[in-house]
């Protein structure tokens, strides 16, 4: 999949910083000995009723081929560099699970926020940096403090000839950084901030020794140049990455080594044998898998990493009327369009995707709305009326801009066009462009404000677990992105950006979806989340299911049962 250029960026929201509700911008939260649990204090990782096994080598199939461009995991969108520096190095704090919105300690042992722009965070005594040129020495706070204020400096103001850090408008609010102690760092914010932890916690926010940020990308030649703190130790670049444990940090893991390859012939190699977990991206593959290897199998959904999307410029005409949008939506039934398009492998998504395990929990439903309706002849009769209601047939040819990725494989052209040609009327043609020229278009405003067009494809990749920063930055009074007109919308995002409870935050977020899909309102039609297999053996033990998310740092809890089934068999 491309990295599609459309100009809205993907955030998440903020669990496990709390201060008390009403409070002024310095008071202090209550104290872990009130009556409502303190969630600005970090808990230790709930221990393991029995012993796991240790030792052994795991082999895992990454989930895209390599292409290292930089060791500074801020400068790169690379999903290669998490392969190495995902399991090298750590986090300040880290997503528990990805599914509850809550944090778990990493190089942070605790942290606790005494009023609403101090965040103090305590290293863990026990991390050290890896034995290895450089390296070899205890974690200090002076080293973390060194990199996070690079890191701050580096998204306000960059550098002469070098780029922003990755999602560098997340470390906007953070004022000043200190070591204050040998293991205590400070960081003092221009502003309370709910999704603070969210960006310590962020899918690059990988602590590196001093002065990381400033040397050049091509000290990305060796395995021995890579020196982190995280439960792996790389010791070979190459089509496969092999890593050893580092046993002397923080994190030990429970393998002794670990092998990442490419993802080539993955579903052959896993069914000799020769990888013990995989994705499976062939729709014919998981069938076979299941039919040949039975109750020795675990297969469990791993979702795309951005979501199908259309986007239009819903302020001005013809997309500023909301029946116009509804009847879009309405046509291209989500139903309809995972089984065209994906054989099945899809499950419809409205701004809240799935992949959201926190926030599209119990008491959000879709299925209702325009274009989500498991009857979709239901949905094509409102789309007609809906249309013919706002005036489409007037609108004359309406041309539907398809990223060329999607052709042929996907056939995308003739199932979106076709479907909306049966249902509206024959008025829409397919365009097929590359997503630079799909880009340029959008920022322009050519989807909309006047001009009868819009985009199908895949949008921007998910950027965290809880899309509540997301909703904000999207569909907030001053976001200016996406043409918003509801007032309903903008109340629940103000309510949203300044919500620190886990529970607040996720009521407001499904308020916002709901009141978007019911008038298709905020410029982007959210279609749906494409799916994969992910498989792996009975004998290869997490604790915690790896996700769409980013897995690597779950890598220190795997675990090889050599009495399970399946395990003689390993090539």
């Amino acid at each position: 999949m491309a990295t599609t250029p459309f100009a809205l960026a993907c955030g998440g929201g903020a669990a496990g910083v709390r201060p008390a509700t009403g409070v002024s911008e310095n008071a202090t939260p209550p104290s872990a000995s009130s009556t409502t649990p303190d969630p600005t204090r970090a808990t230790t990782a709930t221990a393991t009723p029995e012993p796991r096994p240790r030792g052994g080598v795991a082999r895992l199939a990454a989930g895209r081929s390599f292409a290292f461009d930089t060791l500074a995991p801020h400068l790169s969108g690379e999903s290669s560099t998490l392969e190495v520096l995902g399991r090298t190095h750590s986090r300040l704090v880290q997503w528990a699970d990805f599914t509850s919105g809550e944090f778990a300690p990493d190089l942070a042992a605790s942290w606790e926020q005494p009023d609403r722009r101090t965040l103090i965070v305590r290293i863990d005594p026990r991390a050290r940096w890896h034995p290895r040129p450089g390296g070899d020495a205890p974690v200090s706070a002076t080293e973390v403090a060194g990199w996070l204020d690079a890191v701050v400096r580096r998204a306000k103001v960059g550098s002469a000839g070098t780029p922003l850090i990755q999602r560098s408008q997340d470390w906007q609010t953070v004022e000043s950084v200190a070591a204050v102690a040998p293991d205590l760092v400070r960081v003092r914010l221009a502003r309370s901030d709910p999704f603070i932890l969210q960006t310590l916690a962020g899918r690059f926010a990988l602590v590196q020794r001093p002065g990381f940020l400033e040397r050049p990308a091509k000290e990305f030649a060796s395995a021995e140049s890579v020196v982190g703190s995280g439960p792996f130790m790389l010791d070979a670049l190459g089509p496969t990455l092999r890593f050893s444990a580092h046993t002397g940090g923080h994190r030990a893991p429970l393998l002794d080594r670990l092998d990442v390859s490419e993802p080539t012939d993955v579903a052959d190699r896993f069914g000799s044998g020769e990888l013990d977990e995989a994705t499976l991206h062939d729709r014919r593959e998981a069938p076979a898998l299941r039919s040949a290897h039975g109750a020795t199998l675990r297969e469990f959904p791993r979702y795309e990493d951005a979501p199908i999307v259309s986007t239009l410029w819903a302020a001005n005409p013809p997309w500023n009327d909301a029946r116009l949008r509804r009847a879009l939506s309405a046509a291209l039934n989500r139903v309809v369009l995972a089984d065209k398009l994906f054989g099945g492998r899809a499950e419809a998504t409205g701004p809240i995707a799935p992949v959201h395990l926190a926030s599209a929990r119990a008491g959000r439903a879709i299925s209702g709305f325009d274009g989500y309706r498991a009857d979709a002849e239901a949905d094509a009769r409102e789309a007609r009326s809906l249309w013919e209601a706002g005036g489409g047939p007037g609108l004359g040819k309406v041309t539907v801009d398809i990223p060329a990725i999607f052709e042929p494989a996907f056939s995308a052209s003739s199932v979106i066009v076709g479907r909306l040609n049966d249902v509206l009327g024959k008025q829409f043609a397919a365009a097929v462009e590359t997503y630079t020229t799909i880009s340029k278009k959008a920022v322009e405003g050519r989807y909309g404000n006047g001009t009868p067009a819009f985009w199908f494809g895949w949008g921007p990749p998910f950027a965290e677990p809880d899309p509540s920063r997301w909703l904000v930055e999207t569909y907030g009074a001053n976001s200016g992105r996406s043409g918003v007109q509801s007032g309903a919308v903008k109340v629940a995002a103000l309510r949203l950006g300044r919500a620190y409870e886990a529970a607040d935050r996720f009521a407001a977020a499904r308020e916002i979806e709901a009141a978007l899909l019911q008038e298709a309102d905020g410029g982007i039609l959210h279609w749906v989340a494409q799916r994969h297999e992910l498989v792996r053996w009975a004998y290869l033990e997490r604790p915690i299911q790896a996700s769409s998310w980013w897995p690597q740092h779950m890598d220190a809890e795997l675990a090889l049962d050599p009495s399970a089934p399946g395990y003689a068999g390993r090539a």
